[in-house]
């Protein structure tokens, strides 16, 4: 979440062609991957290790994707009302949404090696569809951005295409389960070595990826294959590809979070910064309250005020006082306990429908 914050900082603050907002967006695209990584890792983590409250997860994960899906995504288009020009179709909340509803429910019909097989299938199927799969009817190919990403330039700053997104989820979701079996034996340190060794490994994958780029680049420019493959190549190995998000992106951006969250898990196991984990813990429990809040501080606010702030060069404080006000208004929110209000009521639903069976028993009984 702070990633976000510092990423859409530099998204309304600096000039599109500022090299400060480009650095500072660029340094923070470890947060999306990140963010669905740890969702997932989440649901297999509690499949594995309470089993028997997983379906009561379930309908309040489903509940709150609901929410992101509707009120969520009204919310921020409210917040975003002074960029509308961009008319975003599909946000990351959207494609979050979607995994909470769909994740969970494959979580508990596949084994954790088949959830892998099934993302990297749908994975690779989605990029074959951006690539080859461009229908001429205009609601065609606009469901084929919207579910699987699009290369067009007019597009890209548009879409989080959802297959992608919850591909990498569902993924994340078996790592979620082999932590908890290693969590149920008591073991923290192989916690810890899976979640580095997995990241160092997708990592390493990336800049292999990467080199292939660099060696492709020189075969296109000699003319030894056309242009569209070797932009085709280009997209697939690029780290920076986001939309659609390349496999360079999804493995060097995700390895790096895995490594981040693992520097986490280090920090919890051996008792440092704790009053930083508490704070971070913090954010964690209400990030959809902070996601939702920092459109309306970043994309209405700043956005608004940016033309007359005075001594723009001293944008490090602007960058720490709203970060400020964003922690501080969270910090009130979860202490109040406010998280409540984030239901469309599906989580209370098995509760209410075993009251209106409970009440129809008795007046027939009656």
């Amino acid at each position: 979440m702070l990633f976000v914050l510092v990423s859409h900082f530099g998204l309304t603050f600096f000039d599109a062609d500022d090299i400060r907002g480009r650095v500072l967006i660029t340094m923070t695209l470890i947060a999306s991957p990140t963010f669905m990584i740890v969702s997932g890792l989440l649901v297999g983590f509690l499949h594995r290790t309470k089993p028997a409250h997983f379906a009561r997860l379930r309908m309040t994960l489903m509940d709150r994707g609901v929410f992101l899906l509707t009120i969520g995504h009204l919310l921020i288009l409210c917040a975003s009302w002074p960029l509308l020009h961009t008319a975003r179709y599909v946000i990351i909340t959207d494609a979050v949404g979607v995994s909470m509803i769909v994740g969970p429910a494959v979580v508990e019909r596949l084994k954790a090696s088949e959830r892998v097989m099934l993302a990297a299938v749908l994975y690779a199927g989605a990029w074959a569809a951006t690539l080859f799969w461009h229908p001429a009817a205009a609601g065609a190919q606009l469901a084929v951005d919207l579910l699987f990403g699009s290369v067009q330039v007019a597009h890209t700053a548009l879409i989080f295409p959802i297959v992608p997104w919850c591909c990498l989820d569902i993924a994340a979701s078996a790592l979620g389960e082999w932590l908890g079996t290693y969590f149920l034996n008591g073991d923290d340190r192989a916690m810890g070595r899976l979640l580095a060794r997995t990241g160092a490994v997708a990592m390493a994958a990336a800049l292999l990826l990467k080199a292939g780029n660099i060696v492709m680049r020189a075969v296109a420019a000699a003319g030894e294959i056309t242009a569209a493959r070797a932009e085709a190549v280009r997209m697939l190995t690029s780290p920076h590809m986001k939309f659609p998000p390349s496999p360079a992106y999804f493995l060097f951006y995700g390895g790096l979070g895995l490594l981040w969250v693992s520097l986490w898990l280090a920090a919890e196991r051996r008792g440092r910064f704790l009053a930083v984990t508490d704070g971070a813990v913090m954010l964690g429990q209400a990030s959809l309250f902070v996601f939702i809040l920092q459109f309306f501080v970043y994309f209405t606010l700043v956005h608004l005020v940016r033309p007359y702030l005075p001594f723009t060069f001293a944008w490090p404080v602007y960058l720490v006082a709203s970060m400020g006000g964003v922690v501080g208004l969270t910090w009130v929110w979860h202490r109040r306990g406010y998280r409540r209000f984030v239901t469309v009521g599906l989580r209370n639903w098995p509760e209410q429908r075993g009251r209106w069976r409970l009440a129809a028993g008795v007046s027939g009984s009656s």
